[in-house]
C-alpha cells in the first residue's frame, strides 16, 4: 500500500470519528429518550393490550451492559439508537413484564391479580383429625385420623396418626367459566393472612383463602372450618360481585384420589373399596368393587364418599350435589402403597348474585356406623352389612348385641364368643327342631338303605316313590328338618358381612392373633403358595376342621351311597381352609366357635333330649294310624310331577 493510500485511510477514519462526536446525543437527550420510553411502557401495560413484537433471533443485536451481561434488542427499533448498555436493560425488563401481565391477562382474566404467588400451607385440626390446606388452590392436601394407626405403624408401634391421603395423591380444585376463560382454582393463589405453616385448632377455628382480582369487590373466597370435636370439616365457598361473569353458576369441584393403603393387605383393601353414594331421594349405591367402573349421576346426591377397607373420604352437601353433568369412577391401580384411584366432577353450581354461597362438608374419618348415623343423611351404609334380609340380620340382631357386649369393655375375643352363645340361644328351638327332624331321618336310614339295595340304580324314580312312600306312612317330613337350617341361615351369612367390617375389631388382640380384623399367622412360609398364601391361619385351620365333625355327626342320614356324596362332604370344609386362610381372624374364630357350640348343643340335645329308639317307637304307631296315610297336598304334588316324568321318560305311555 502506498503511502497517498494510508494517508487518505487516516483521513477516513479522522472523519467518522468526528462525525460519530458530534452527532452523538448529550446525556440530557439520552435521559429524555429513556422517560419517554418508559412512559410508553407504562402506557402499554396500563391498556394491557398491545404488545411489542420481537424479531426473531437472526435480527436481533446483542450488546453488553455495565455487568457484563449481554442484552438482546431488536436491530430495527430506531427508538433505541443511542442509549446505553444499562438503559437498554431497563427497557427491556419493562417489555417483559408488559408481554407477562398481558399474557396472564388473557389466560386469568380479571384473576390475572392471583395467577402468582408464594406457596404456603395451613394446619387446622382438632382432638379428631388433622387437616392441612395450602394456598395455592385453597385445597386440601393432607387429612389424618388421630387414635388411629396403619397396620405399619401398629406393628411398629408408632403413634403416627393414619394418614388417608397426601398432597402427591390427592386434587381437589375448583372449575368455573368466566366469558370465554375456563379457570381452576388449582392455578391460582389465594391470599391468607397466615405464615409459612399456620397452626388452628380449638373450637369453631376458621381458615380464610381469597382469590383476589383488580376490583377489590370482586373476589372467590374458600372458607375451611372445623368444629371443636368430630371428623368432618366445612368449606364454604363465596363467590362475591361476580355475578355478570357467571362464576357462580359454572361453579364446578373436580377431585380426584388414591387413598393410602392403612391394612395389612392392600388387596384385601381393594376388594371392599370403591366410590359410595347416596341420591337424595333413594337408598345408597356404589360402583363395582372388583374392576374399573364410571357413572354419570342420575340425580341429585346427599353426598359421594371414597371409601376403603375402615375409612373413608366423604363429600356432602344438605342442598345436594347437582346431578347435571356429575360424574365419579374408580380405577384400578397396580400399587401396593394405594388402594385405588377415584374420580369425582361434580356440578356444585348455584345462582349468580352478589354473594353466592356454596356449603360443603368434608368427612375424613373412620367406617364407623355410629359415628356416620349423627349426620342423618344415610351416610351408616357406607358400612356394607349385607343386602335385604342379611343386612336386617345384622341391622337388628348382630349388631346391637354386639355393641351391648362392647359397652362392658371387656376383650373382643370374649365378645365374639358370647355374642355367639347368644345367638345359639335364640336359634336353639329351630336347632332342636332341625335335629329332632335329623334324628327321624337317621332310624329311617336302614329301611331306606334297603330299599335302594331292592330297586338298584336302574330306576331312580321308582327308589324315590318308594322312599317318599316310606316316609309317608311313618308320619315323617323330609323337609321338616331343611326348614330350620334356612332360618339360620341368613344368621351365618350376615356375620359374614359383619366381622369384616367391624372397626371395632382392628388392632384388636386374641390368643395368638394380634389384630381381629386381618388374619392370624403361626407359620410364615416366606414364600407364597397359589390360592392359599405364604401363612398358616390357625384359626381357619381349626374352623374347617370343626365343620368336618359337624359334616361326620350329621352323616347319619345322608344316602351316602350316591357318587361322589362322600367326595363332597368333605370337599367344602377343605376349600374353607383356603378361603379363609387370608380373612378377618375375628371371622374365622367366630365361625369356629359356633362350630364347638353346634357339636355341643347336638350332643346334648340327643343325650338328654332325643331317644332315637322312642322316635322309632313312635315311627311304628304312626305306620298304624289311619290318618298317617293321607296323603298330604305337598305329597300329592309331588307324585304327579313325579308320575308326569316317568310319562315323559316312557315316551308318553301310562
Amino acid at each position: 500500500m502506498d503511502r497517498n493510500s494510508v494517508i487518505g485511510l487516516i483521513l477516513i477514519a479522522g472523519i467518522l470519528v468526528i462525525f460519530s462526536i458530534f452527532n452523538s446525543p448529550s446525556e440530557e437527550e439520552q435521559r429524555l429518550i429513556a422517560q419517554q420510553r418508559d412512559s410508553i411502557a407504562r402506557a402499554e401495560e396500563a391498556a394491557q393490550k398491545t404488545k411489542l413484537q420481537v424479531e426473531k433471533d437472526s435480527s436481533k443485536t446483542a450488546v453488553l451492559n455495565n455487568a457484563g451481561n449481554e442484552v438482546v434488542v431488536p436491530a430495527t427499533d430506531s427508538s433505541l439508537i443511542g442509549l446505553n448498555a444499562d438503559s437498554l436493560s431497563a427497557v427491556r425488563d419493562s417489555i417483559q413484564m408488559a408481554q407477562e401481565s398481558s399474557k396472564l391477562n388473557e389466560r386469568f382474566g380479571i384473576f390475572s391479580a392471583s395467577a402468582k404467588g408464594e406457596k404456603k400451607y395451613a394446619v387446622i385440626e382438632n382432638d379428631k383429625i388433622r387437616v392441612t390446606t395450602t394456598n395455592q388452590g385453597a385445597r386440601i392436601v393432607s387429612a389424618e385420623v388421630k387414635n388411629y394407626r396403619t397396620y405399619s405403624d401398629f406393628v411398629a408401634n408408632s403413634d403416627q396418626p393414619l394418614r388417608l391421603f397426601d398432597e402427591d395423591s390427592t386434587s381437589i380444585g375448583l372449575r368455573f367459566n368466566m366469558g370465554n376463560l375456563q379457570l381452576n382454582t388449582l392455578d391460582l393463589f389465594a391470599q391468607t393472612t397466615s405464615g409459612p405453616l399456620l397452626k388452628v385448632s380449638g373450637e369453631n377455628n376458621k381458615i380464610t383463602y381469597r382469590f383476589a382480582t383488580e376490583n377489590a369487590g370482586k373476589y372467590l373466597e374458600v372458607v375451611y372450618t372445623l368444629p371443636e370435636d368430630g371428623y368432618a370439616i366445612k368449606m364454604d365457598i363465596n363467590v362475591v360481585g361476580l355475578e355478570s361473569e357467571g362464576v357462580a353458576s359454572s361453579l364446578e369441584m373436580n377431585w380426584n384420589s388414591k387413598l393410602l393403603s392403612t391394612e395389612r393387605l392392600v388387596d384385601n383393601e381393594k376388594i371392599t373399596s370403591s366410590v359410595f353414594f347416596k341420591y337424595t331421594e333413594s337408598g345408597r349405591s356404589y360402583l363395582s368393587e372388583s374392576s374399573s367402573d364410571q357413572l354419570t349421576l342420575e340425580a341429585n346426591a346427599s353426598w359421594i364418599a371414597f371409601k376403603q377397607s375402615y375409612f373413608s373420604a366423604v363429600v356432602m352437601s344438605e342442598k345436594g350435589i347437582n346431578y347435571d353433568g356429575s360424574q365419579i369412577s374408580i380405577n384400578m391401580i397396580n400399587s401396593k402403597k394405594y388402594i385405588k384411584e377415584y374420580n369425582a366432577d361434580l356440578n356444585i353450581s348455584t345462582a349468580d348474585a352478589a354473594k353466592s354461597n356454596v356449603a360443603l362438608q368434608f368427612y375424613f374419618g373412620p367406617n364407623d356406623r355410629d359415628e356416620l348415623a349423627k349426620f342423618n343423611n344415610g351416610m351408616e351404609d357406607i358400612v356394607n352389612i349385607g343386602w335385604g334380609i342379611f343386612g336386617w340380620v345384622n341391622k337388628w340382631l348382630v349388631i346391637p348385641v354386639f355393641n351391648l357386649l362392647d359397652s362392658l369393655g371387656i376383650n373382643y375375643g370374649l365378645i365374639i364368643i358370647l355374642l355367639t352363645l347368644i345367638v345359639k340361644i335364640i336359634i336353639m328351638p329351630l336347632t332342636y327342631k332341625n335335629y329332632k327332624s335329623s334324628a327321624k331321618m337317621r332310624v329311617l336310614k336302614p329301611e331306606v338303605d334297603e330299599i335302594g339295595k331292592r330297586i338298584g340304580t336302574d330306576d331312580p324314580l321308582k327308589k324315590q316313590q318308594e322312599v317318599m312312600a316310606l316316609y309317608r306312612k311313618s308320619g315323617v317330613n323330609p323337609m321338616a328338618g331343611c326348614i330350620p337350617m334356612l332360618i339360620q341361615m341368613p344368621v351365618l351369612i350376615a356375620v359374614f358381612r359383619f366381622f369384616p367390617s367391624a372397626i371395632q375389631l382392628r388392632q384388636q388382640g386374641f390368643l395368638w392373633a394380634e389384630d381381629l380384623s386381618s388374619y392370624d399367622s403361626v407359620l410364615n412360609f416366606g414364600f407364597s403358595i397359589p390360592l392359599y398364601g405364604d401363612h398358616i391361619s390357625l384359626f381357619a385351620l381349626l374352623m374347617a376342621v370343626s365343620t368336618i365333625l359337624i359334616t361326620r355327626m350329621n352323616s347319619g342320614q345322608m344316602d351316602t351311597s350316591m357318587p361322589g356324596m362322600k367326595f363332597m362332604m368333605y370337599f367344602f370344609p377343605v376349600m374353607m381352609i383356603f378361603f379363609f386362610n387370608s380373612m378377618a381372624s375375628g371371622l374365622s374364630f367366630y365361625y369356629f366357635i359356633s362350630n364347638i357350640m353346634s357339636l355341643v348343643i347336638m350332643w346334648g340335645i340327643k343325650k338328654w333330649f332325643i331317644d332315637e329308639q322312642k322316635i322309632l317307637a313312635q315311627i311304628h304307631e304312626n305306620r298304624k294310624n289311619p290318618k298317617t296315610q293321607k296323603k298330604s297336598a305337598f305329597m300329592q304334588r309331588l307324585e304327579e310331577a313325579q308320575r308326569m316324568q316317568q310319562q315323559k321318560k316312557n315316551g308318553g305311555k301310562k
